[in-house]
């Protein structure tokens, strides 16, 4: 917990924008399993 306060603190938009692209990146990995598995 303390290990990643910092890093939050430093830079919130950053951090956001990581957890974004990694979230986004898992949507579109998930869409195309579900579109081509069929």
């Amino acid at each position: 917990m303390t290990s990643l306060t910092p890093f939050r603190n430093v830079c919130p938009v950053t951090y956001s924008r990581f957890l974004l692209e990694m979230f986004m990146k898992y949507l579109v990995k998930e869409f195309i399993n579900e579109k081509y598995s069929k």
